[in-house]
């Protein structure tokens, strides 16, 4: 399981340090064969993905690893399953990339690399 904190330091100091949010990826299993019909490839990893609810909107804070490793239906903000990710050539970062793609489809156009 990847388990992905995103600790916030106000104002840059990291004394002030508090969990902003997390999410989980894990492994669901390995394609054995290729599936045309599905467009699965043998050998593509498929994961669960859950991005928790941020702790002022009752998510966990992260000091209760329990209740991060297995969060009940009311923790989770966003869930869904991906597949695709080839380890080797692709490591945690795109894993990571292609979750948030998923689950946050749409709400991830605006944003714009600056050149």
């Amino acid at each position: 399981m990847i388990v992905v904190k995103v600790l916030l330091w106000p104002g840059g100091d990291p004394s002030q340090e508090r969990v902003e949010c997390i999410g989980l990826i894990d492994f669901q299993g390995q394609a054995r064969a290729d599936d045309p019909a599905s467009g699965v490839k043998k050998g593509e990893r498929a994961y669960r993905v859950r991005l928790l609810k941020m702790p002022q909107f009752g998510g966990p804070d992260g000091s209760d690893q329990g209740r991060v490793q297995h969060p009940a239906a009311y923790d989770i903000w966003r869930e869904g399953y991906i597949r695709g990710h080839q380890p080797g050539p692709r490591g945690a970062w795109d894993l990571l990339g292609g979750a948030l793609n998923v689950l946050l489809g749409s709400r991830l156009r605006d944003y714009k690399e600056i050149r």
